[in-house]
Protein backbone atom coordinates (compact mmCIF):
# COMPACT_ATOMS: atom_id res chain seq x y z
CA UNK A 1 0.00 0.00 0.00
CA UNK A 2 1.33 3.26 -1.09
CA UNK A 3 0.81 6.72 1.08
CA UNK A 4 0.93 9.76 -0.99
CA UNK A 5 1.28 12.40 1.56
CA UNK A 6 0.73 16.25 0.06
CA UNK A 7 0.27 20.07 1.62
CA UNK A 8 -1.52 22.70 -0.20
CA UNK A 9 0.97 24.54 -2.37
CA UNK A 10 2.49 27.78 -0.69
CA UNK A 11 0.38 29.69 -3.33
CA UNK A 12 -2.94 28.42 -1.88
CA UNK A 13 -3.99 26.58 -5.36
CA UNK A 14 -4.87 22.85 -4.92
CA UNK A 15 -1.91 20.31 -4.73
CA UNK A 16 -1.97 17.79 -7.18
CA UNK A 17 -1.41 13.99 -6.61
CA UNK A 18 2.35 13.83 -5.83
CA UNK A 19 2.93 17.58 -5.58
CA UNK A 20 3.83 18.66 -1.80
CA UNK A 21 6.53 20.08 0.10
CA UNK A 22 6.90 18.84 3.67
CA UNK A 23 7.20 21.66 6.75
CA UNK A 24 8.08 20.99 9.94
CA UNK A 25 5.64 19.72 12.02
CA UNK A 26 4.09 21.70 14.72
CA UNK A 27 3.10 19.40 16.67
CA UNK A 28 3.93 15.72 18.63
CA UNK A 29 2.08 12.62 19.58
CA UNK A 30 2.46 11.17 23.06
CA UNK A 31 0.28 8.73 25.22
CA UNK A 32 -1.69 10.46 28.20
CA UNK A 33 -4.49 9.66 30.44
CA UNK A 34 -5.87 6.69 28.20
CA UNK A 35 -5.06 7.93 24.91
CA UNK A 36 -2.71 8.85 21.86
CA UNK A 37 -2.53 13.04 22.42
CA UNK A 38 -0.87 15.71 20.14
CA UNK A 39 0.75 18.84 21.60
CA UNK A 40 2.46 21.65 20.34
CA UNK A 41 6.23 20.65 19.74
CA UNK A 42 7.45 23.30 21.97
CA UNK A 43 6.62 21.07 24.97
CA UNK A 44 8.06 17.59 23.89
CA UNK A 45 11.06 18.49 25.84
CA UNK A 46 9.10 18.84 28.94
CA UNK A 47 10.27 16.87 32.28
CA UNK A 48 7.50 14.01 33.33
CA UNK A 49 5.20 15.30 36.07
CA UNK A 50 4.67 18.52 34.11
CA UNK A 51 1.20 19.71 32.64
CA UNK A 52 0.82 19.27 28.88
CA UNK A 53 -1.28 21.31 27.01
CA UNK A 54 -2.97 19.15 24.06
CA UNK A 55 -4.13 20.27 20.75
CA UNK A 56 -8.04 19.04 22.15
CA UNK A 57 -7.79 21.94 24.82
CA UNK A 58 -6.96 19.34 27.97
CA UNK A 59 -4.06 20.24 30.66
CA UNK A 60 -2.97 16.72 31.54
CA UNK A 61 -0.30 15.55 33.30
CA UNK A 62 3.34 14.23 31.29
CA UNK A 63 4.07 10.36 31.60
CA UNK A 64 6.45 8.16 30.89
CA UNK A 65 5.65 6.35 27.67
CA UNK A 66 6.30 2.28 27.18
CA UNK A 67 5.79 0.15 24.41
CA UNK A 68 2.40 -0.49 24.80
CA UNK A 69 1.39 3.12 25.53
CA UNK A 70 1.50 3.24 22.04
CA UNK A 71 -1.32 0.90 21.26
CA UNK A 72 -3.86 3.28 22.78
CA UNK A 73 -6.37 4.96 20.68
CA UNK A 74 -6.06 8.24 19.51
CA UNK A 75 -8.13 11.11 21.03
CA UNK A 76 -10.58 12.23 18.09
CA UNK A 77 -10.29 16.07 18.87
CA UNK A 78 -6.47 15.90 18.60
CA UNK A 79 -6.51 13.89 15.19
CA UNK A 80 -8.99 16.83 14.29
CA UNK A 81 -6.57 19.36 14.97
CA UNK A 82 -3.43 17.98 13.76
CA UNK A 83 -5.29 17.45 10.16
CA UNK A 84 -6.19 20.46 10.02
CA UNK A 85 -2.93 22.04 10.71
CA UNK A 86 -1.44 19.53 8.01
CA UNK A 87 -4.06 20.94 5.53
CA UNK A 88 -6.27 17.82 5.30
CA UNK A 89 -9.28 19.50 6.45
Amino acid sequence: MAITTFLAPRDGAEPSRGEFFLAPRSFFWWPLDGQRHAANIQDRELPNGEPISTLCDQDLTRAPAGDTEWLWPTCQGCWDATAARVGLR
